[in-house]
């Protein structure tokens, strides 16, 4: 399993950027790991800006089962992780 943080992610600009950068960094472990962990470890929230840039961008080009089943998240905050479910749903939806 590879691991993501976050807060490192976040550095790299603002929301729409740092979200470019998280879909960057987790497809290029798509092929070697079978799963990746997303770790918001001393994050408080994300804007919907970083998950579509990232996330809603990966439902885009890989399926909603590719996030299902290949991204975990770790160290998130029940409403982070609730957020996070109804965004992918919503835009599985789409």
């Amino acid at each position: 399993m590879d691991r993501i943080f976050v807060k490192d992610t976040l550095k790299k600009g603002g929301f729409p950027d740092a979200g470019r950068v998280l879909y960057d960094e987790i497809m290029s472990r798509a092929e070697s790991a079978d799963r990746i962990i997303i770790d918001f470890d001393g994050v408080r929230c994300v804007a919907t800006q970083y998950l579509t840039t990232s996330i809603g961008r990966l439902i885009k080009e890989m399926g909603v089962d590719f996030v299902k089943s290949r991204l975990t998240f770790a160290n998130i905050l029940a409403s982070q992780a609730d957020r996070i479910k109804k965004y992918v749903e919503a835009y599985a939806d789409n």
